[in-house]
């Protein structure tokens, strides 16, 4: 994992030219539709992802590996984090329970463009925290939050002078965190790690050489 100098002048809107307004969903309504127009064979749900593949991405909800890759269930395993960071704790840990659990034979890292990793810097946001303006969208946090945020890393793309645009700062990350994973050693020799660069623009998932 690279660890130059993170990212400069965070963004409140995280990449995005300003934020949508706030819908209402009805969750409870749309898993009963779901229910009752059919679900996955109950029997191939007891098993490992038939492709035997882990996707590692973003949580951001622009960057669904369900819908670019037209995913069903079962088809493969998503791990999600800010950023679709490798090596965050959580994700060595979930990859390292589905090797013992099950046979793993690709795990591919997907970064997007426009990630909001790229507009914030891990400064920035323990200090965001730690000040707990009570005027924040939806208040302020608990009692005790800056102690805890101090122990998170946040995990930030980082810049380097040679990179030209975003989207080349997405693509490097890519290739750090393949190398990661490529030499962790909860990571088996067997599994193949790829990078994946996904165009928000054209709905394109890149290959990254890594």
């Amino acid at each position: 994992m690279t660890t130059d100098s993170p990212s400069a002048g965070p963004s409140t809107t995280l990449g995005r030219k300003a934020l949508k307004a706030h819908i209402q969903y009805d969750f409870v309504q749309a898993n009963q539709e779901y229910s009752e127009n059919g679900t996955a064979d109950a029997q191939q749900l007891t098993s490992g992802p038939r492709s035997r593949t882990a996707i590692i991405t973003c949580v951001d909800s622009r960057s669904s590996p369900e819908h670019f890759y037209q995913l069903k269930e079962n088809d493969a395993i998503v791990i999600r984090n800010g950023g679709g960071r490798t090596n965050d704790p959580g994700a060595i840990r979930s990859l390292a329970i589905i090797q013992a659990t099950s046979e793993l034979k690709e795990i591919k890292v997907v970064h997007h463009a426009n990630c909001g990793s790229l507009f914030y810097t891990d400064k920035w946001t323990k200090d965001m925290v730690t000040e707990n303006d009570v005027r924040a969208p939806a208040g302020p946090y608990r009692d005790g939050c800056g102690c805890w945020v101090q122990a998170i890393s946040f995990l930030p793309f980082c810049r380097k002078d040679d990179e030209a645009s975003d989207d080349e700062i997405v693509k490097n990350s890519v290739k750090g965190d393949v190398e990661y994973l490529r030499n962790h050693p909860l990571i088996k020799p067997s599994v193949l790690v790829t990078g994946w660069f996904y165009n928000l623009a054209t709905g394109i998932v890149e290959p990254v050489e890594c």
